[in-house]
């Protein structure tokens, strides 16, 4: 007997025309869309029904920038927690942009077959950038984390470890030989593998993404990374890279942010957001990391017990982060990992500025984005869409960004994405419309992921 579900009378959010729908329903059949349109009520007594009056639908949303591997050091309650809770929000995807090929596969697996409820999983597995690792110590945690690619032989090991082990994209992190990184993106590109560039600092990337968008890349991570791609001429004749001495960064990251945005051609930059354009790339902007003061400090109980988060929230988080604690707490922080990057001057808020004159031009120039948040937290994959929308883009673009855009990079819009015959029944559905607001994001009312209800509003 078909499994067989209609959703009455609801508007549904159409991902080209940027516009909901007239009232409509949507009938679902054994997991998949089978149609969008009125459904006779002779039909009616072979499905379950749900009303869903003055109810928008979306497509289930993807969170394009996550770290599932931290998932690996919870205990069983909480990793299970926080995978429902994605599907709580309505995320019903997950771009995973650096972890264990092992941990990833077989939580993927594990999701797939139904032995744990979580989102569907894309990766990248492990960080790939030349030695030393900036993430090393990540390995002593999470075994393959990051991995070192030196040599062109490196490069092919690991696309072909990639292609073995189920990886949808490949993750380059930070510094890289030219000739190495232009190899691996060919065999990337001729093993079906989608490739994302983090250029690992904003001010002196090996691969910036000016030389990114050059050689071909069409993914990006990162608004700050932006920054060393459009310096006025003065300060770009200065620039240092990563094997200049820390003496050098610390100088030139200085006067950077003494200039603040007037360190920025404004020229340089049009013209770069327009070659994204037109050479059709996504950026991933992870503006919640930069943030924190607009989140919850998961560390601090206090700050845990006075937010607004739900009676579990309050529960589970300081549990997570006491389980991540117990994980580090033999592991040094890397300090020197982060001033070969940043420079010894710079903090979150010191690039504030810089991430709103960039996100405000790449709204402008209707960039397409990929929404990650830079974690595993499904509360920080909200607050980036709301950021989004405070940083200038508008609601339907913010929505493209977590719906639509994900799906085209991955190359799985013919099942992700939108809301059509035939795709996977992913689908949110909230109380209000969030063209009107982009909070409404939050007002969730149901749930599906392939057609079964994964969350009901109480």
């Amino acid at each position: 007997m078909e499994n067989k579900k209609i959703l009455q009378n609801l508007q549904i959010y159409n991902v080209d025309k940027q516009t909901f729908s007239e009232t409509t329903d949507i009938l679902i059949e054994n997991g998949v869309i089978g149609k969008i349109d009125y459904v006779p009520l002779e039909d009616h007594h072979t499905a379950e029904v749900f009303d869903c009056s003055e109810k928008y639908a979306l497509p289930g949303l993807f969170e394009s920038h996550a770290h599932l591997a931290l998932l690996s050091v919870l205990k069983p309650e909480n990793k299970k927690w926080v995978l429902q809770s994605f599907l709580d929000k309505g995320i019903t995807q997950i771009r995973d942009v650096g972890g264990p090929l092992d941990f990833l596969k077989r939580l993927t697996q594990e999701i797939s077959t139904g032995k744990l409820k979580g989102p569907d999983i894309f990766y990248s597995g492990p960080m790939l950038e030349k030695s030393p690792l900036t993430w090393k110590r990540n390995n002593e945690v999470f075994p393959g984390f990051t991995t070192s690619v030196n040599t062109i032989e490196d490069a092919e090991q690991i696309i072909t470890t990639l292609v073995d082990q189920d990886a949808t994209f490949v993750k380059t992190f930070n510094k890289f030989d030219r000739e190495v990184f232009e190899y691996l993106f060919q065999r990337a590109k001729e093993s079906d593998l989608r490739f994302t560039l983090d250029p690992g600092s904003p001010f002196f990337p090996s691969i910036s993404i000016r030389l990114g968008l050059e050689l071909g890349v069409n993914c990006f991570e990162h608004a700050s990374h932006i920054l060393s791609s459009v310096l006025v001429d003065d300060l770009e004749k200065e620039q240092v890279f990563p094997d200049n001495s820390q003496e050098q960064k610390d100088s030139f990251v200085k006067k950077i942010l003494q200039q603040g945005t007037n360190s920025i051609d404004k020229t340089k930059l049009t013209h770069l957001l327009s070659t994204m354009v037109e050479n059709d790339s996504y950026y991933c902007l992870t503006l919640a990391v930069f943030h924190p003061e607009k989140g919850i400090d998961f560390s601090k109980p206090e700050t845990v017990a006075d937010s607004s988060l739900s009676k579990e929230e309050k529960k589970y988080y300081p549990a997570i982060m006491n389980d991540l604690k117990n994980a580090f707490k033999d592991i040094q922080e890397d300090e020197d990992a982060r001033k070969r990057r940043y420079g010894t001057f710079t903090k979150a808020e010191d690039v504030y500025p810089f991430l709103k004159l960039f996100t405000q031009h790449m709204a402008k120039a209707n960039v397409k984005l990929l929404a990650g948040h830079d974690g595993f937290s499904p509360i920080r994959t909200i607050l980036e869409l709301e950021l989004l929308k405070e940083y200038g883009f508008s609601p339907a673009q913010v929505l493209n960004s977590a719906t639509l855009y994900p799906a085209a990079w991955l190359g799985i819009e013919d099942q992700y994405g939108s809301l059509t015959k035939k795709k996977k029944a992913n689908i949110l559905i909230v109380n209000d419309n969030p063209l009107s607001d982009i909070q409404n994001i939050k007002k969730v009312h149901l749930v599906f992921k392939d057609g079964t209800v994964v969350y009901q509003e109480p």
